[in-house]
């Protein structure tokens, strides 16, 4: 199944939902103020820069122009764009299923 934003639903299996408590724990200490993914990005600059080093730590790559697009419209919309976007980025099935 191919979403229309391009993201792929790949399912969940039982082992997958067993692992799911260590991801909230795991997305709790990346989320905190002053953990090392979020010092990086302070580090990176704003705008795209950061948006970059977010991606980059969590994805191991660089963001496409479609997710640096959708990236900045969250850091517009958004009151706590950061968390968000890292929120989304670790929750995303790029993540979850191949890290």
């Amino acid at each position: 199944f191919q979403a229309e934003d391009g993201i792929r639903d790949i399912g969940v299996t039982g082992v997958q939902t067993c692992a799911l408590p260590i991801y909230g724990e795991l997305t709790a200490r990346i989320l905190a103020e002053g953990s090392l993914v979020r010092r990086g990005a302070a580090r990176a600059g704003e705008g795209a820069a950061r948006l970059r080093a977010l991606s980059t730590a969590v994805l191991v790559r660089e963001p496409e122009e479609r997710e640096l697009a959708r990236f900045a419209e969250v850091q517009r919309s958004s009151a706590t764009p950061e968390q968000d976007v890292l929120w989304a980025l670790l929750n995303s099935p790029e993540f979850l299923f191949q890290f």
